[in-house]
């Protein structure tokens, strides 16, 4: 008998510092994610809110721009911080517009536009096992050099201006140890940028945003 309550406490003994050891196990906390950065290169098209005078000057409401930009991400939890910067140029003609009736000038007509955006996001769980696909959103505030300039224009012809809005975007970061690739749709408004003189005005068009669709290449660090 005395051997059976002996073997009882032995087997107490060693199971509390088992089950405490299991339960300590449990409750260990995940490792927490280091700060780190993207970098990468952006090709993207977006079609112009003010498509008509677009359409009108260039031939086209659609225009490429490329760039490059970066991410610091992880800042908390899985917050993160952007950068990026992308350009376009290209030439089209002065035109007179008419009621509906839109009049090539054949004067050249160079217009560049440069977006800044400074913003962030959150990143979402991983969409697969290893979170190599990981979707996020995010906003920016946008600074958007604009320019207008014709070589025998006179001086208050020719336009270069910087312009304030926002943009809202969503996309899929595909990682593969450091490589890094994605798409992004974006939103962009940039509201009475334009219309006060030219086809624009004759259009009532004021605003040099529109929607965006990003695609990026990059390294992660």
């Amino acid at each position: 008998m005395r051997f059976v309550s002996f073997l009882a406490v032995t087997v107490c003994l060693v199971s509390v510092p088992a089950a405490a050891q299991s339960a300590s196990v449990r409750r260990a906390p995940a490792k927490k994610a280091h700060v780190g950065a993207v970098v990468f290169g952006i090709v993207e098209n977006q079609s112009m809110t003010a498509t008509q005078s677009f359409d009108a000057v260039l031939d086209t409401s659609s225009v490429t721009l490329v760039g490059a930009g970066g991410d610091i991400v992880n800042l908390w939890k899985t917050a993160f911080a952007r950068v990026a910067v992308t350009h376009v140029q290209q030439t089209g003609t002065r035109v007179a517009v008419n009621g509906t009736t839109t009049v090539p000038l054949n004067i050249p007509l160079t217009l560049s536009m440069t977006p800044i955006e400074l913003g962030g996001g959150w990143r979402f769980g991983g969409l697969d096992a290893k979170s190599h696909v990981v979707p996020y959103v995010g906003a920016a505030a946008l600074f958007l050099q604009y320019r207008e300039t014709s070589e025998f224009a006179d001086a208050d012809e020719n336009t270069s201006s910087t312009f304030t809005g926002g943009s809202f975007f969503g996309g899929v970061d595909i990682a593969i140890k450091v490589v890094h690739v994605g798409v992004e749709g974006i939103l962009r408004t940039v509201p009475n940028a334009i219309g006060a003189a030219g086809a624009s005005q004759a259009f009532n068009e004021t605003n040099l945003g529109g929607g965006v669709v990003r695609f990026f290449f990059g390294v992660g660090f």
